[in-house]
């Protein structure tokens, strides 16, 4: 009986640590001084099981260079061990989602709940941009 409850104990710890590892790619970083990277985050929240996230994610591959001149894009994967923390935080109910954060994590702006087209993210960015300049 011992025997069983060490290698359960180990189990549960290496899977803990899977767990961990896993989810510790999905936080926003911050951004560093030595590149020229944006101090907005553009996060998205993904299902990558489900199709619409998938079509999002291809949209945001495409359009990433003009896309990441403006924010960092920063996916939330809901197989994510951290995932929950963030979902409950912004309040997402509905994937894919995006939402536009400052380098301190508050919101800027968010996207209709579904699948936005590469143009309509550049707009958006772009207008949100201006908005901030004035």
């Amino acid at each position: 009986m011992p025997a069983i409850k060490k290698v359960l104990f180990l189990f549960l710890l290496s899977l803990g640590a899977a767990f961990a590892h896993a989810g510790s790619g999905n936080q926003p970083a911050e951004p560093s001084s030595a590149t020229a990277t944006p101090s907005l985050s553009l996060m998205f929240f993904i299902n990558p099981a489900g199709g619409p996230c998938q079509v999002q994610e291809e949209i945001l591959n495409r359009f990433r260079t003009q896309i990441e001149k403006r924010a960092k894009i920063v996916p939330v994967s809901t197989m994510s061990f951290s995932a929950p923390l963030l979902f409950r935080k912004f309040g997402i109910r509905h994937l894919p989602a995006l939402v536009l954060v400052d380098a301190n994590q508050q919101e800027i702006m968010r996207f209709a709940p579904g699948v936005q087209s590469g143009e309509q993210i550049l707009k958006q960015l772009s207008e949100v941009k201006v908005a901030r300049t004035k």
